[in-house]
C-alpha cells in the first residue's frame, strides 16, 4: 500500500490455523526483507489513518480513467476493484499480446506485460496486464500512446 510492492513488505492478519503455513511459505519463498525497511514502515503505518481510504480513491479514479480508454480500443477488462495493474483480453483485431506489446514499444514507447509471462501455456497469449501505478500525468500520456498506436493499425 506504500507503492513499493516490489520490495515484498507486507503482513498478515487472519486465523492461526491459516496464518502460521503461509508465515512456513513465505519463508521459503522469500528470506528476508531489509531491517531498515522494516522499522521504517513499522513507524509510518499509522501515522495518517486517512492514507488509505486516499490511496483507494486515486487508484479507483486511476482504475476508471483506464478502464474508459482501453474499452474503447476493444480490450476486455477484468475488474479486480483493486490492484495496481488492470488484467484485460486484447483488442479482437490482435492475436497475440506479445506482438502487441511489442508494437506499443516500437510505435509508441509505451509497454505492458504480456499475459503469458504468467503461465507455461498458451492460455493467456490474447491478455495483458497493464500497471496504472504512476502520476496521473504519466498514465494519460502512456494512455494516450497506445490509443495512438492502437487507432493507426485498426
Amino acid at each position: 500500500s506504500w507503492n513499493i510492492s516490489g520490495w515484498r513488505l507486507g503482513y498478515l492478519y487472519g486465523d492461526a490455523s491459516l496464518v502460521g503455513p503461509l508465515n512456513n511459505a513465505s519463508n521459503v519463498f522469500y528470506v528476508c526483507s531489509p531491517t531498515p525497511l522494516q522499522r521504517a514502515l513499522a513507524r509510518v503505518l499509522m501515522i495518517d489513518p486517512a492514507y488509505y481510504a486516499r490511496l483507494r480513491e486515486r487508484f479507483t479514479e486511476k482504475r476508471r480513467m483506464a478502464t474508459e480508454v482501453l474499452q474503447r480500443l476493444g480490450f476486455q477488462i477484468y475488474d479486480s476493484g483493486s490492484a495496481f495493474y488492470i488484467w484485460a483480453h486484447i483488442p479482437a483485431g490482435f492475436c497475440d499480446a506479445m506482438q502487441l506489446n511489442e508494437m506499443l514499444i516500437s510505435r509508441g514507447g509505451v509497454a505492458a506485460v504480456p499475459g503469458s509471462a504468467f503461465a507455461d501455456s498458451n492460455a493467456w497469449d490474447g491478455h495483458m496486464r497493464l500497471c496504472i501505478a504512476r502520476e496521473d500525468e504519466i498514465l494519460q500520456s502512456a494512455l494516450a500512446k497506445l490509443q495512438d498506436v492502437i487507432s493507426q493499425v485498426s
